[in-house]
């Protein structure tokens, strides 16, 4: 069942978002994106192989840097070689001899192709809604600098007003910094603003530490409460405001 609800709903004055598996997710997966991707140059991978293998990088390269710190910033070319020695890891897991480096690069174009995010079906019309109302709709993501062009593949141009990115400011949720800086570029108060993202610690609980008022999205109801107010679905998010 959901958790208690934000109650003194006259003083919500706006509605920030955290974008991936919030406001969008991959399509289909991104193993069976970098096996369609192996396909085109000629090699058959297991998609479950190539999807193991990702997520096992994806935490190793989580974990290089504090929680909070860019994680862009780590290797000497930025987000550019951060994504390439991703790939290069991924593939030698999945044991695919060493490429060319500009082999590598397909593997991160292939994610501002039409057709590998896909917006959550209830997104668009809560947007709408809560904007309707007359609050404020931002984001706060992290994300590297594409963010701006993968809304735009997926029709969400313009959606979020401040779309704060954590590549470009040069800092990741969970800090206060980041949080802060999306209230500031909004014009609103921390107390009078609802934050929604996926992730215990780096949504919820930092911007709970903000002063921000978290709610935890968690589709499949997995997440242990722990004293968080979940919802299912983001139209949820009109309860509380």
């Amino acid at each position: 069942m959901p958790g208690k609800r934000y109650r003194d709903r006259e003083i919500i004055k706006g509605v920030l978002f955290d974008i991936g598996d919030t406001v969008i997710h991959v399509d289909p997966s991104v193993g069976e994106i970098y096996a369609r991707v192996c396909r085109e140059k000629g090699m058959s991978l297991d998609p479950e192989i190539l999807q193991t293998a990702f997520r096992s990088v994806w935490d190793r390269f989580s974990r290089l840097t504090p929680r909070g710190v860019n994680r862009f910033a780590h290797f000497p070319g930025g987000e550019r070689e951060w994504w390439s020695r991703l790939v290069r890891e991924v593939m030698a897991k999945a044991e695919i001899p060493v490429q060319p480096p500009a082999w590598y690069g397909a593997f991160e174009e292939a994610f501002l192709r039409p057709g590998a995010w896909k917006v959550y079906p209830e997104a668009v019309s809560t947007l709408k809604e809560i904007r309707r109302r007359g609050l404020i709709v931002g984001a706060i993501s992290n994300w590297d600098s594409r963010l701006e062009g993968i809304l735009a593949l997926v029709g969400l141009a313009g959606e979020f007003d401040p779309l704060v990115v954590s590549a470009i400011e040069g800092m990741e949720k969970p800090s206060a910094e980041l949080f802060n800086l999306g209230l500031k570029r909004c014009g609103l108060a921390a107390g009078a603003t609802i934050y929604v993202g996926n992730r215990p610690e780096e949504d919820y609980r930092g911007a709970e530490a903000a002063g921000l008022r978290p709610l935890l999205i968690d589709r499949k109801w997995v997440v242990p409460s722990n004293g968080m107010i979940k919802i299912r679905s983001l139209r949820e998010v009109l309860d509380h405001i």
